[in-house]
């Protein structure tokens, strides 16, 4: 998460803590990367900048939708 190790950091403690529920992706870059869409049950373990777990998630929800399509509740969980 995030492209500086100040970003991430802050990123990845806003998961660890609750704050930030919500992320995204570009589907394109995903592909591009060879990775899959996450789906739901996927457990991920959140790494701070230098690799380091901080804590596991679970995907609960996932959606596609194009950008102008995001909602204020999405915009209030991604906790940026």
């Amino acid at each position: 998460m995030g492209d500086t190790k100040k970003l991430s950091n802050e990123l990845v403690e806003s998961v660890r803590t609750g704050e930030k529920t919500a992320t995204s992706a570009l589907v394109w870059e995903l592909e591009a990367n060879g990775e899959k869409l996450p789906s739901v049950k996927d457990i991920v373990v959140v790494t701070n900048w230098k690799g380091d777990p901080s804590c596991i998630i679970e995907i609960t929800e996932t959606e596609v939708r194009p950008f102008g399509e995001i909602d204020e509740r999405f915009a209030f969980d991604y906790g940026e």
